[in-house]
């Protein structure tokens, strides 16, 4: 029995030949290595995206904002996108239709605002542009259509630089839809600093040379800590690998909400509980363009109406129900709506409504940010329902036809 012992404990104490202690590592890298490709060979399939895009359509050195070449169309697709078409109509309009007058008889909106009016990354027929004159004509009973002058980065000091256009179209009511991006870019006109342009986007080293210029040209030591953290992010985040890894990720509200309230510095401004520095900065530059808007809308005689629509975070909020007390998804939309209600516009609350939409953050794209096709089909049916409440009376829900009407 003792001799029995003695040869396990032996056994027990023998070491690995030396050959294993390369063998076993080599084979674990081995095995990381294949993982990893594997999983970069399906992103890579999975998620893919074409060498031309929307920039092809695009004048971006215009001062007073982004422009789109007349008569231009170009294909697009992103990573998280099937193949998207932009038409631009010889005013430069991604309008589904050619500038001018409009049709005699018919009731006509013209939307302003950026990336979300304009449909970006939707098919044109699939967005709120187009759904939303259809559903109109259906419940009113009246020749209803829509002409898109939205563009993307068309924030709020392009809107009122290119309101002419708007009334040139012969609104009988403009649509202004606005996000946060619209508050905390109000001034900007041109290439957003988040924007690469075309001329920068053909190697690497030319887009590190305009994000080092980029950085140099920030005022502020903490701007450039977060503007380096912001953009790593975004960086890693954008490559086909994180693309993956993060739609995969956020599948989860939880974890999407936890990693989203985690963001640093003022990245969080709109969803705050109460006003931060950055947040009445944002509202105050905002409201002096609301002014000029509204003010040009009332000197023509057209209603304005704003409608401000959620963001991922907002609507992930909402749709959970409860968020924690520093913050409030609400908070933004009640101030937006003072501003624009106390200089005579009229205001749309749909934010309130995406608490009965559950796991409404699933209608945007993960990493692009920008609503589908579904966000666009639910924005629809909440506008149509609040335009036809009796407020507008153009717009005012038809009669149902009497048995003598439907005998006719």
């Amino acid at each position: 029995m003792t001799q029995v012992s003695t040869a396990v404990e032996e056994q027990g104490e023998s070491k690995l030949p030396p050959r294993d202690w390369i063998l076993v590592p080599a084979l674990s890298l081995v095995t990381v290595f294949v993982m990893v490709a594997v999983l970069v060979f399906l992103s890579h399939k999975t998620f893919s995206k074409t060498t031309s895009d929307i920039r092809q359509c695009l004048n971006m050195t215009d001062p007073t904002g982004v422009r789109a070449i007349p008569n231009c169309e170009c294909w697009e697709k992103n990573p998280e996108t099937s193949l998207v078409n932009y038409k631009f109509n010889s005013c430069g309009h991604r309008a589904g239709m050619e500038c001018g007058p409009k049709p005699r008889g018919t009731y006509r909106i013209v939307m302003v605002g950026s990336s979300y009016g304009f449909g970006q990354d939707v098919p044109r027929e699939e967005t709120l542009a187009a759904l939303l004159p259809i559903q109109l004509s259906q419940r009113t009973g009246r020749n209803v259509d829509l002409y898109n002058t939205a563009m993307s980065q068309g924030y709020a000091r392009t809107v009122a630089m290119h309101f002419d256009e708007a009334l040139a179209a012969q609104p009988d009511l403009i649509l202004w839809i606005l996000t946060k991006y619209d508050l905390e870019r109000a001034t900007v006109a041109g290439v957003d600093l988040n924007f690469i342009p075309q001329s920068a986007s053909g190697s690497t080293r030319a887009k590190i040379n305009y994000r080092v210029k980029q950085i140099a040209a920030m005022k502020t030591n903490s701007e450039r800590i977060s503007f380096v953290e912001h953009y790593s992010e975004d960086l890693f985040r954008a490559s086909e690998l994180g693309t993956m890894l993060t739609h995969g990720l956020y599948q989860s509200q939880t974890l999407y909400m936890k990693a989203a309230l985690m963001k640093s510095g003022d990245r969080l401004w709109y969803v705050g509980a109460e006003s931060s520095p950055a947040s009445r900065e944002y509202l105050r530059q905002f409201a002096g363009y609301a002014v000029e808007i509204t003010s040009k809308a009332k000197a023509a005689g057209v209603p304005l109406v704003a409608v401000m629509v959620p963001d991922r975070v907002q609507a992930a909020m909402l749709s959970k129900g409860d968020w924690p007390s520093d913050f409030n998804p609400l908070r933004l939309d009640e101030e937006v709506r003072t501003i624009i209600v106390n200089h005579g516009g009229m205001y749309v609350d749909v934010l309130p409504d995406f608490r009965n939409i559950p796991s409404s953050e699933q209608y945007y794209l993960p990493v692009d940010g920008h609503p589908n096709q579904r966000w666009q089909a639910i924005v629809t049916g909440l506008l149509t329902e609040k335009l036809t409440d009796g407020r507008i009376p153009e717009l005012e829900v038809a009669a149902p036809l009497t048995a003598q009407e439907q005998r006719r």
